[in-house]
């Protein structure tokens, strides 16, 4: 896969949590301290799989080049 930016190979991998989901929130919105870990509100962008035990995982590609990661979320 070569990066929309610069155009230069990308590198598979992934970005992982431990014990909360991975989640995108638009910027002005923050997060409470009392909020449940795992809890993904209507605004939200969950970000691949959440395991309870294992937390949350999604692939990503990075580009080394001009430090890009895309993301799939769906």
């Amino acid at each position: 896969m070569k990066c929309p930016y610069c155009k230069q190979d990308l590198v598979k991998g992934h970005i992982q949590t431990r014990g909360e989901v991975l989640k995108w929130l638009p910027y002005d919105r923050q997060i409470s301290r009392f909020e449940l870990r795992w809890k993904v509100r209507d605004e939200d962008i969950r970000l691949g799989d959440y395991k309870f035990w294992h937390g949350g995982d999604v692939d990503a590609y990075c580009c080394p080049n001009c430090h890009k990661i895309i993301i799939d979320y769906k």
